[in-house]
């Protein structure tokens, strides 16, 4: 069905029954954002370094702290400037190193 036919299909359809399909189009619309965007963010991960062009044309460098819903936040590596970003956006500059497997002894883990 094409969208000339889907329009002739709903012109006739009362304002309840527009408004309900109205609410399942924008469910599903909404579904599929959230697919892109978890689709793009999973290819970061927290600490890595990514880079993105800001508004005013300059290139940003940042280190991934923390995944939002739509938007991935950091601080900008030269200024600390905190910024959140569509992953979408970003290019993975560096990924983070992997957490040493060595155990880590605190004040708690007795003593040697």
């Amino acid at each position: 069905m094409d969208l000339f036919q889907f329009q002739a299909a709903i012109k006739g359809l009362p304002e309840a029954t527009l408004r309900q399909f109205n609410s399942v189009l924008v469910s599903q619309l909404n579904a599929a954002t959230r697919t892109k965007v978890q689709a793009a963010a999973a290819q970061f991960s927290r600490g890595d370094l990514a880079s993105f062009v800001d508004k005013n044309g300059v290139r940003r460098t940042m280190r991934i702290e923390r995944f939002n819903t739509k938007t991935v936040s950091g601080k900008d590596t030269t200024t600390g400037m905190s910024w959140r970003v569509s992953p979408g956006f970003l290019s993975l500059v560096g990924q983070h190193p992997t957490a040493p497997t060595a155990p880590i002894y605190g004040s708690n883990a007795g003593t040697f």
